[in-house]
């Protein structure tokens, strides 16, 4: 069965990384395991107070918060990838002296600015999934209230671009605003280089490669 090569895949392992939501999964894995938190449930909730009980009480939070205390438990090591996401991690209460910092890195041969072309409009670039925590929501409409006609260009997907793209439609935006979907890692260096400006409207990062990419690419 598939859980069973699963299993024997695990056993030539020495470690099993994991990360993100369906890491709950395998922290009971019969070797050692390390968690990477790229976000934290329980500090996402607490950054926004306005809505800290509402969320706090959801269904969906009692699921995450579980999760996420059973993850600390159980997992051998815990990595922080920044500050916030070590003060984030302290908030479980699970963790003790578990918690490793290796913060992300980019590889600047990669991402540098040589690898870019120019354009002919000023050109703002987002690259990510397209979901409502990163608000990319926010840069069609910027794009709509601006009196210059800049160029917006969406690398990714995700569950909101539809929405993305019938808002683009109703501010008369389709000719401003380019939609590439899945972006191959080997073209990144060039869209990032390209770009005159990247923007990052999330709610909530921990240390988004996206952003140390984009740096490197200035």
């Amino acid at each position: 069965t598939l859980a069973q090569r699963a299993l024997g895949d695990l056993q030539k392992c020495d470690i099993l990384t994991l990360t993100d939501d369906s890491a709950w999964r395998g922290v009971d894995a019969p070797i050692p395991t390390a968690m990477v938190f790229h976000i934290v449930w329980h500090g996402w909730v607490r950054r926004h107070r306005p809505l800290r009980q509402i969320l706090w009480n959801k269904p969906e939070s009692l699921v995450y918060k579980h999760m996420e205390v059973k993850i600390c438990r159980n997992a051998d090591a815990i990595v922080s990838i920044s500050p916030n996401m070590r003060e984030d991690i302290s908030l479980v209460g699970e963790a003790n002296n578990k918690v490793v910092d290796i913060p992300n890195g980019v590889n600047t041969d990669r991402f540098s600015p040589a690898t870019g072309t120019s354009n002919d409009k000023f050109t703002v670039y987002f690259q990510g999934r397209l979901i409502n925590m990163k608000n990319p929501h926010l840069l069609v409409k910027a794009a709509a209230q601006s009196t210059e006609k800049w160029r917006l260009v969406f690398g990714g997907s995700g569950p909101v671009r539809d929405k993305l793209e019938h808002l683009v439609r109703e501010h008369d935006l389709v000719d401003r605003i380019e939609f590439l979907g899945h972006v191959p890692d080997t073209e990144l260096p060039g869209r990032y280089a390209s770009a005159d400006l990247f923007a990052l409207p999330s709610d909530y990062e921990g240390m988004p490669l996206t952003l140390l990419e984009a740096a490197a690419s200035a």
